[in-house]
């Protein structure tokens, strides 16, 4: 099985690194249908990201059913989060 390890934009690909695991395990096991499976799925939800478009839908499920309309965003440099508006009037005078 090969693998290009290299996106549409030209970087690497960033399940290179499962693929390897899985590659290297395929090659150093007897049984690699059983002693790599682990390896495989991981790969798998790299390429195919099914578990997190899950958590994302559910999680928009879970914002729509609280009624939240906005969430922060972490702000990497001073620490903490940020809202992107200053106060509630703005958001409820959004349509959304």
């Amino acid at each position: 099985m090969s693998y290009i390890g290299i996106n549409t934009s030209g970087g690497i690909n960033p399940c290179i690194t499962f693929y390897e695991r899985m590659q290297a395990c395929i090659n150093r096991e007897n049984l690699p249908n059983k002693m790599c499976a682990i390896e495989g799925l991981d790969f798998l939800e790299c390429v195919n990201r099914r578990k997190q478009y899950a958590l994302n839908y559910k999680i928009q499920q879970e914002l729509h059913k609280n009624r939240i309309l906005v969430l922060p965003t972490y702000d990497v440099e001073n620490d903490r989060f940020v809202s992107k508006y200053q106060n509630a009037t703005e958001v409820f005078q959004q349509k959304h």
